[in-house]
């Protein structure tokens, strides 16, 4: 198990690091309308991805389930219905992409939109229509616990995609090598870990004609719930290109989108570390100790909090200097939006925690219509205020509705789950890191009154130096002594590793 974290870590190190490198290469060849085309399908035909209906935890449960049992008659009769549907939905959208490539819709054409833009629907589709396979047969090798395949299986996709991007815009090829590396990432990933999932458990055969109505409604029973929860996570991320397209030209989706491009590291950051308390809190659920879960909560919510303050603090001092080292002085506006963003991330990041709390609590109904009023809340109050605030407007709208609904919403239903008085969680939970906030902020200023601008690399250099401070002053200030020696022992183990 040891080892799987060791490759999470080292996967999602690598897909942040590869992404950070090749966006200026991207974008060099490409321009900012080129990308932005790019994001706006990307974030369209990323809708279809809620179709799936929780049907890859489906397979996980009772891959797992009938591994134990041995029933492989029963688990290849849901696994017919779940690569049932999944075939149809891939013909389904393969059908409709090829009629809006043909005749595509006055809402998904941005205003300055190319000839070939048809030919970007159609690739964008075809990777939407590929990744449910892909993602159903991860999900078998998951199942099995075999995360380091997984993730090695990842890491190849990775290296094929960075290759093509590389190797065809060198070429001279333009923003449809983007596309074809995807589409590229997503076949290699889902032929290999079909293979893989084959040679795990031989006894897997879909049956596809042998389904009763049982196993329907066994796969089924997930949809609902898991569909709006998938929705509201799709108008969360990707609404804001659509809004952004129906306004103004397709180089300010790449503008904002860059900026979306950190907050999803950062997230996947946090997410991260806290999946790795899921099961203990469903085990400790199993065994009705609340007492438990309510002391791993609030650890969890010192140990992310001061995390995220850390990281969200110190871009936020360099985000203006950041983003024009590494893109150029014309995506200046981007650190602009980034510091509007950061107060809505910061929250974000940390209620992570929150999320992980009542998933794995199984009380994650009224989470869906907190998340769906979030997602109700960014999209009114991004397209009211783009109108008047342009780019600004719709960062501002997005940061607004997460600490409205992740900061006060979910963390006060939290509560209730665990039975916590409000008090008890903002005093243990939060407040440690909040109240050493305006020092490290302070300490920041004051270094770059003396220090600032530069280079890239000049501008990582200063990162480091002024996360220093905030780090020494979480460890000491906010974390407890079981924090750190958990924090030590977790850091010890994973070098053994």
């Amino acid at each position: 198990m040891t080892r799987s974290v060791v490759l999470n870590w080292i996967k999602l190190g690598l897909r942040m690091g590869v992404g950070f490198a090749l966006l200026p290469y991207i974008l060099r060849h490409v321009g900012a309308t080129g990308y932005g085309y790019y994001l706006l399908l990307i974030s369209i035909f990323g809708y279809g991805l809620v179709l799936d209906m929780g049907f890859n935890a489906v397979v996980i449960r009772y891959v797992a389930r009938h591994a134990a049992t041995g029933d492989h008659n029963a688990l290849n009769r849901i696994l017919g219905v779940v690569f049932g549907f999944y075939t149809l939905l891939s013909i389904t959208i393969l059908g409709i992409v090829i009629l809006l490539a043909v005749h595509p819709m006055r809402w998904m054409l941005p205003k300055d939109a190319t000839p070939n833009f048809h030919y970007l629907i159609l690739l964008a589709g075809m990777l939407t229509a590929t990744m449910f396979h892909q993602l159903g047969w991860t999900s078998v090798v998951r199942a099995r616990e075999r995360f380091d395949l997984s993730n090695y299986i990842q890491i190849f996709g990775l290296v094929i995609r960075t290759f093509v991007i590389v190797y065809f815009l060198a070429h001279g090829y333009g923003i449809i090598v983007v596309f074809i590396a995807d589409l590229a990432e997503v076949l290699v990933n889902g032929i290999i870990h079909r293979a893989i999932a084959r040679v795990l458990f031989p006894e897997i055969q879909p049956d596809y004609f042998g389904v009763r109505k049982a196993d329907i409604q066994i796969v089924t029973g997930y949809g609902v719930w898991v569909l709006f929860n998938s929705l509201a996570q799709q108008i969360r991320y990707r609404a804001h290109s659509i809004i952004i397209a129906a306004f103004l030209p397709a180089e300010a989706i790449t503008h904002y989108g860059v900026a979306g491009r950190m907050q999803s590291y950062l997230v996947n950051i946090t997410n991260n570390m806290t999946t790795v308390i899921r099961a203990r809190l469903s085990f400790l659920e199993g065994a009705n100790d609340w007492a438990a879960i309510r002391t791993l909560y609030l650890r969890a919510l010192r140990l992310v909090s001061a995390i995220a303050l850390t990281l969200t603090g110190v871009l936020f001092l360099e985000s203006h200097d950041f983003f024009v080292g590494w893109l150029g002085a014309e995506y200046a506006q981007s650190g602009l939006l980034m510091r509007v963003l950061i107060p809505g991330i910061t929250v974000d990041m940390i209620m992570t925690v929150c999320i992980v709390l009542v998933y794995a609590t199984s009380r994650h109904r009224p989470l869906t219509f907190i998340l769906l009023g979030e997602a109700a809340s960014i999209l009114l109050s991004s397209i009211l205020l783009i109108q008047s605030h342009g780019l600004v407007g719709v960062a501002i709208g997005i940061s607004a509705s997460m600490l409205l609904f992740k900061g006060l919403i979910l963390p006060v239903y939290a509560a209730r789950t665990l039975e916590l008085p409000h008090w008890t969680w903002i005093k243990e939970g939060l407040l440690p890191s909040f109240s050493v906030l305006p020092i490290c902020l302070l300490l920041g200023i004051l270094l770059r009154t003396q220090w600032s601008g530069g280079n890239l690399f000049v501008v990582l250099i200063r990162c480091a130096v002024l996360s220093i401070p905030f780090a020494l002053l979480m460890w000491v200030r906010v974390l407890r002594n079981e924090d750190r020696e958990i924090v030590i022992s977790r850091i010890q183990r994973l070098m053994g590793a």
